[in-house]
């Protein structure tokens, strides 16, 4: 039978059922009220899928027309049943396509536009055939403390998809590290529940649900630390001078939560610094088993230098003070013959060593704004002081390198 046929015969069934329901409408109360019911009710328990049916008993002759029709309404819909003869006896049997829900079926039995009897049967879930349990947890991650939890809800269904019934016992399973606990529960409004609390050790809860040979498949939930609690840190240099050219790193001490729990890798954990000169900046680095670390490059100038960290808004550590020591004692300068031009260096280090390239030197000229900035290399700067631009005459000269000054007064032939 083609698919268009199917439709056009529940098309004509729906036609059937309404127009039946109406006449037996037009019946007064006392008429319904004065039909004895012809029809035997199934008797004891009905599941879901099982065929149910229904036995008329009547001395009438058993002919369709006398027979009347079955209407029933379920969650599958509404149709009209034809009573079927079998060995003499007159049987309206449901089929189990409209059996599959568990719930409430109304029928009413109409005969020649009456309804001769009316009624309800409920259908419960098939308990000995059970389907699947879905375990749903949320949420998935919580942090290890006590006010964090996550909760567990289980459903299970019989193979028809049907919720359980009420008051059945499921047990709701949890493990963490070497504990298990395995928790009754009974059904309530077709779910089991349970609030999962947040341990205070960071790890996994794995969980499940079972009832009778059914089994849910496993959901997680990870446990993170709690928020940061203060720590220290500290600063590692290989000297204290500053000579513009050596790394140091800043550190923290492993930092941990309330409970003790190391802080989650990738913490971005801030160092604040600001040097004699009030001037300010910062530096970054990420926490790996709870440490994080970063590094700055010595100051050119003697300085002193205030550190602190912090997770913002969070955690941070006391403030660390640091101080950069000179390398130069003095800038050592040479002037040529006619004091066109002046050689600044060799500039050495705190062990007496070439500094290394890339110090900036400036020179300052008597009525000039701004210096003149060179880099060194090899440790010498030079400067020249051109006829074009300079006359003859004397010229001061200032010179600035390593947070070091210099005065110099020069004649200029």
């Amino acid at each position: 039978m083609t698919l268009k046929k199917i439709h056009i015969i529940s098309i004509c069934l729906a036609l059937l059922s309404i127009s039946y329901v109406l006449v037996a409408f037009q019946k007064t109360p006392e008429a319904v009220r004065s039909i004895v019911s012809r029809l035997s009710i199934p008797k004891g328990p009905l599941f879901a899928g099982q065929e149910i049916r229904f036995k008329l008993v009547s001395d009438l002759p058993t002919t369709s027309s006398e027979n009347g029709v079955l209407f029933i309404h379920g969650s599958y819909g509404t149709t009209l049943i034809e009573a079927s003869i079998k060995n003499e006896e007159v049987i309206y049997i449901i089929p189990k396509t409209y059996t599959r829900r568990a719930g409430y079926l109304d029928w009413k039995h109409i005969q020649n536009g009456e309804i001769l009897d009316r009624g309800s049967l409920y259908i419960s879930s098939d308990t000995t055939h059970l389907g699947t349990i879905e375990n749903y947890v949320g949420p998935r991650s919580i942090n290890a403390n006590l006010r964090d939890y996550s909760m567990m809800v289980s459903i299970p269904t019989d193979h028809l998809d049907n919720m359980i019934p009420d008051s059945t016992k499921v047990f709701l399973k949890t493990q963490f590290r070497d504990r298990i606990q395995n928790t009754k529960k009974l059904i309530t409004h077709n779910i089991a529940w349970q609030r999962i609390p947040a341990p205070l050790m960071t790890g996994r809860i794995s969980t499940g649900a079972t009832l009778g040979t059914i089994a849910s498949k496993e959901r997680v939930i990870d446990i993170f630390p709690d928020i940061a609690t203060d720590y220290t840190m500290d600063v590692t240099r290989t000297h204290s001078f500053a000579d513009g050219n050596e790394l140091m790193t800043f550190g923290t001490s492993q930092i941990k939560d309330q409970n003790d729990n190391i802080i989650t890798d990738g913490t971005l954990v801030t160092f604040h610094i600001r040097d004699s000169n009030n001037r300010y900046w910062e530096t970054t680095g990420i926490s790996r088993n709870g440490y994080a670390f970063a590094k700055a490059l010595h100051p050119q100038i003697p300085s002193t230098w205030t550190i602190k960290s912090s997770i913002e808004g969070i955690a941070q550590s006391e403030e660390f003070t640091i101080t950069f020591l000179s390398v130069l004692q003095e800038i050592p300068t040479t002037l040529s013959e006619d004091g066109r031009e002046i050689t600044i260096g060799p500039l050495t280090s705190y062990l007496g060593q070439i500094i290394q390239d890339g110090i900036d030197v400036k020179l300052y000229i008597e009525e000039s704004q701004e210096p003149i900035t060179q880099l060194s290399e090899n440790g010498i700067v030079s400067f020249s002081f051109p006829k074009e631009q300079f006359p003859e005459g004397p010229l001061q000269l200032g010179i600035e390198t390593l947070g070091l000054t210099k005065t110099i007064k020069t004649s200029l032939n």
